[in-house]
């Protein structure tokens, strides 16, 4: 009712608006309400819940950027959308275990707009005695964020952020609007011009920039453009007096994305561990996502004064991490469980497999940091290394 609410008195809204509803209204978002859990218990299953490893190879990396940085006190790591804290609780654990000296100065902040879960993470960290590291930040109360020394974290975020939809109309672009089809008693699409928030990222312009021929797409070709990606990356550079970026999500930097099947639409609606490109089913019930382009996040980055990493595959990425070295360590315990050992196994290759988790991307951003040489994770693959797990 409130966004049927808003279309009656607009007559349209943009489908970034109808995203910003659906998912973030402080009453009835799904990333909002205490009742919805994303994940294995929700409607989707995310890299930190296939196993610890995930967190702990992340925890390896966070550590060389804290020795990149000359090891500074104290060290914050800021976890954007952290959920309930599984991810926060394995690379603390990973940094305990990997490099305790870390662990002497680490600060770990939890960012997020679901104070439901934020509340929920917290207990947990208590429980477990992790709350003297541990804190909030609330993104609706915090008018300006603290600029700190350290990484700024963000997996499977990007893609939840608010985008417009576009549409080829073999001469320009137009915008996909979201109005109220009376016949049908329910929400629907209506071709207009751009709007404004729109038309100040001149989407034609930058996409020529990139050297993506618009006029070869085929009619009614449609794409995501999202500027709030734009200002959550500026978001980033201002929390970073001197540090690191790390965002994991799926996505393609921008001549892969805006191509061939990709230009049918990348909504993506999940619930119930189903998925379908239909975002009016459900309506506040369901997580809906655009894919990433990377190449918009370096873009927006390097106005911030970011360097950027290579964006490269999460299998490649963890491989160079030392995500094997892990599952080394525990098929060497003498007192090793053969049993726990193929769980790990059987994770490990499911967080690398090119055609599932693997195939996510990742990319490294880089303040007042030298960018030479590369982090371990960023680092050029090594065929053979990359296959040995």
């Amino acid at each position: 009712s409130i966004l049927r609410d808003e279309i009656g008195r607009a007559g349209a809204i943009t489908f970034a608006r109808f995203m910003e509803v659906a998912l973030y209204h402080p009453d009835v978002g799904y990333y909002r309400t205490p009742a919805r859990r994303p994940g294995r218990a929700g409607d989707f299953i995310t890299a930190p819940e296939v196993h610890p490893f995930f967190g702990i190879t992340i925890a390896r990396q966070i550590a060389e950027m804290w020795e990149r940085l000359d090891r500074p006190d104290p060290f914050v790591v800021r976890e954007y959308g952290p959920g309930v804290g599984g991810l926060a609780y394995d690379i603390i654990a990973g940094i305990s275990m990997q490099a305790p000296e870390l662990r002497e100065v680490l600060r770990y902040r939890l960012r997020d707009v679901n104070r439901h879960r934020i509340a929920e993470a917290m207990s947990a960290m208590i429980e477990v005695g992790l709350d003297d590291i541990v804190s909030v930040e609330d993104p609706a109360r915090d008018e300006r964020i603290e600029p700190v020394t350290g990484v700024a974290l963000a997996n499977e975020v990007a893609d939840a952020l608010p985008a417009h939809q576009l549409i080829w109309n073999g001469d320009t672009l137009e915008e996909r609007w979201v109005v109220w089809n009376l016949a049908a008693d329910w929400f629907d699409w209506e071709n207009r011009p751009l709007s404004p928030a729109v038309q100040v990222t001149d989407p034609m312009g930058w996409l020529e920039g990139q050297d993506v021929d618009v006029s070869v797409w085929p009619l009614g070709s449609r794409i995501a453009w999202s500027p709030a990606l734009d200002d959550w990356v500026r978001e980033i550079g201002q929390g970073l007096t001197r540090g690191y970026g790390l965002v994991i999500d799926y996505g393609y930097p921008a001549r892969e994305l805006y191509r061939d099947h990709r230009l049918e639409g990348t909504i993506r609606a999940y619930a119930g561990h189903t998925v379908s490109d239909d975002p009016f089913q459900r309506v506040a019930e369901q997580d809906l996502t655009v894919h990433v382009d990377f190449t918009r996040i370096i873009d927006a980055a390097a106005r911030e004064g970011m360097a950027a990493t290579p964006v490269v595959m999460q299998g490649d990425f963890l491989t160079q991490a030392g995500l094997g070295h892990l599952l080394v360590q525990l098929q060497q315990e003498p007192d090793i469980d053969m049993a726990e050992y193929y769980r790990a196994q059987s994770a490990v290759l499911r967080l690398i497999e090119p055609a599932g988790l693997g195939r996510f991307r990742v990319v490294g951003l880089i303040k007042n940091v030298p960018e030479e040489p590369p982090l371990m994770g960023f680092a050029p693959v090594d065929l053979p290394d990359a296959l040995r797990i």
